[in-house]
């Protein structure tokens, strides 16, 4: 189980002011904080606790002639016991992040509650794809759901348009689970990422 928690001073420590510019890549609605740009030095970059709601965007490049081989992985927000991979059993938490697969064809991974499957779902294929040579700005935002009501949300945008929407998920069984962290998974050699901001909406404990 990942404990955000003792990473917290990590996460105070890297914050900075984001450029403003950066709100206008995504449509989180009221509510949020301004921008916060982050330096990810670690696998894991921990979120303020009591997180239910969450808004991140950055950029990712491929270089040109970039072979996307059978695949690879993107930042993951996670939550709880942040479930992963293929397994038996019902983890309470949840991850959430983009992939990549052959060709560059992009799509949603996701594992809650609602797993539809050992190795949990994939949303939003076919909707875009990663071009090698061409940054590429991605947006997601996060709704946790009310605790054990299958009402969370999700949307993502690719260069600022919207390409999935999602209701009616199962993040969480318990209130005690919230949006912990993002995890960033190791990358191919010339695969960047950068300009990377969240916006969070804090809950009452």
């Amino acid at each position: 189980m990942i404990r955000p928690a003792l990473f917290l001073t990590l996460f105070f420590a890297l914050i900075l002011t984001a450029p403003p510019a950066l709100a206008a890549d995504l449509a989180c609605g009221p509510g949020y904080g301004a921008p916060v740009a982050i330096t990810p030095q670690e696998p894991i970059t921990p979120l303020p606790p009591y997180g239910e709601r969450l808004c991140l965007s950055y950029r990712v490049a491929f270089p040109a002639g970039f072979d996307f081989g059978p695949g690879g992985k993107l930042p993951v927000a996670f939550g709880g016991e942040a479930p992963e991979g293929c397994g038996d059993g019902q983890p309470e938490g949840f991850t959430l992040g983009l992939v990549w697969k052959r060709g560059g064809a992009g799509q949603v991974r996701l594992h809650d509650m609602d797993e539809g499957g050992r190795c949990g779902q994939s949303i939003g294929q076919g909707k875009w794809t990663f071009l090698a040579g061409v940054p590429i700005r991605v947006g997601q935002e996060f709704v946790l759901n009310t605790p054990d009501a299958g009402d969370g949300e999700y949307r993502l945008w690719i260069d600022g348009r919207k390409v999935v929407e999602r209701f009616a998920l199962h993040f969480r069984r318990t209130p005690a689970t919230r949006l912990d962290g993002i995890k960033f998974p190791p990358l191919p050699p010339g695969v960047t990422i950068s300009d990377i901001a969240l916006w969070t909406k804090i809950a009452s404990p």
